[in-house]
């Protein structure tokens, strides 16, 4: 995968950009909190059985530098990981 700037996620997802640099360079993005890794994109999911918000603590811990998560549940973001909003 070529690696792109947050920014293209940001406008893809119809975003907000809360904290971080909008150029810094997304390795990968995954939806597995388990298969996280340094300067991943993290997609938080929300399904009937699981909502991976509950994980962002844990994807911080692995390296991701940013989330992709739901605007109502920002105050689940630890401190160091940059949020998408959607």
């Amino acid at each position: 995968m070529e690696a792109l700037p947050l920014q293209f996620y940001v406008k893809a997802a119809h975003g907000t950009l809360v904290g971080g640099l909008p150029d810094r360079a997304v390795l990968r993005v995954v939806t597995d909190s388990r298969r996280v890794l340094p300067g991943d994109l993290f997609v938080a999911l929300t399904g009937e059985n699981h909502d991976a918000h509950d994980h962002l603590g844990e994807v911080a811990a692995r390296g991701a530098f940013a989330a992709v998560v739901s605007e109502s549940r920002l105050e689940h973001v630890p401190a160091g990981l940059v949020a998408v909003a959607v």
